[in-house]
Order: structure tokens, then sequence, then C-alpha cells
């Protein structure tokens, strides 16, 4: 099972060319969302409408919900973060491990779901205890 990090699933979004060819060396059931990235995508969506200063540029980020995230989040099952995956984020937190909260989120998912997370960002998750991770960019 494998969980995408925020970061490869808008590289998914923008087509790139590894991840993709990764993405369909798996069943589509070995692979997830956290609800985190699409938080963190909804963010950045609702920012892009705060800059949003004419009809084009509006369109413009209404657009890229209704093709770009939408489309690749109906795509892969999304995980929760359930009460059990806000304890382990909490234990983690307690760690102190200079990793932002987020990614410890979006690491308690994976744990809760024995996924590995797949991420750019190795670096910080292989700090969290128990988190394997992946880099499809390589």
């Amino acid at each position: 099972m494998f969980l995408l990090d925020t970061d490869i699933l808008s590289l998914l979004q923008q087509g790139h060319a590894l991840i993709l060819q990764n993405v369909n060396r798996h069943p589509i059931a070995d692979i997830s969302v956290s609800v985190i990235s699409i938080q963190e995508q909804m963010q950045g969506f609702q920012a892009a409408l705060s800059r949003a200063h004419d009809r084009r540029q509006l369109a413009s980020a209404y657009d890229m919900l209704v093709t770009r995230l939408l489309p690749i989040w109906s795509r892969f099952p999304t995980r929760s973060f359930t009460e059990s995956a806000i304890a382990r984020f909490e234990d983690f937190r307690s760690l102190r491990l200079n990793v932002g909260s987020m990614d410890l989120r979006i690491a308690a998912i994976a744990i809760e779901n024995n996924s590995i997370v797949v991420t750019r960002n190795r670096r910080d998750f292989d700090r969290i205890p128990g988190v394997v991770s992946e880099d499809w960019c390589v």
C-alpha cells in the first residue's frame, strides 16, 4: 500500500512522467491519498481564488479545481485523519522531530494504514519513527 504525499500528488496532477510511470505500475487500489494532502491542495486553491483579480484569473482557479485537482482526488481512495492517527500525530509532535505538522499528520495516517509514504521529502519523513518512504521521482 502506498500513500501519496502532497508533493507527489501535485506532480501527478501536472503529468510528471516518472510519477505517472510509477503509479501505472501498481493497482489503483494499492495507492491512496490522505485527507491532509487534499486539505493542503484546497488551501492552495483558496489562495488562488484570493489572488484572482479578474475573470480570467478566477476562471483559471476554478479550472484548476475541475481539471487537475478533483480528477486525481477521485481516482484514489482517501485516508482519513482518524482518532488513532491523531493520537499517533500527537506522539510524533511530542518527540520534537523538527518535521512540519502536516508531514507528521500524513506520516501518522500512513502508519495507521500500513502504507509507504511516496514523497520527494524523504529527509523529513525518514526522521519519523516507523515511517517507510519511497521517492518515485528517481
